[in-house]
């Protein structure tokens, strides 16, 4: 799959997990301090979130994934350690 068609994919199933769970576009860039427009952009696939972005959707969102377990497993540790 070319980028291209990753990046709208990936819009598009942001787009489908964010009304499937009744939230607006000003709500889920606020829980991951974005520009509304900017989002928008994302799920219509006219720009491509980075691999840190789209985490942070993802876990805003609820979606649940091993991976994403981790991801925020690893991420407390982090912060523990460094003492933030």
């Amino acid at each position: 799959m070319e980028d291209y068609e990753i990046g709208v994919a990936i819009g598009r199933v942001l787009r489908k997990k964010r009304k499937e769970r009744g939230k607006t576009i000003a709500w889920l860039a606020e829980q991951v301090d974005m520009d509304s427009n900017h989002l928008g952009k994302l799920e219509r696939g006219e720009r491509f979130p980075s691999g840190v972005t789209l985490i942070q959707l993802l876990i805003a969102l609820g979606i649940e994934d091993p991976i994403i377990r981790q991801i925020e497993y690893e991420k407390s540790l982090v912060v523990k350690k460094s003492g933030k």
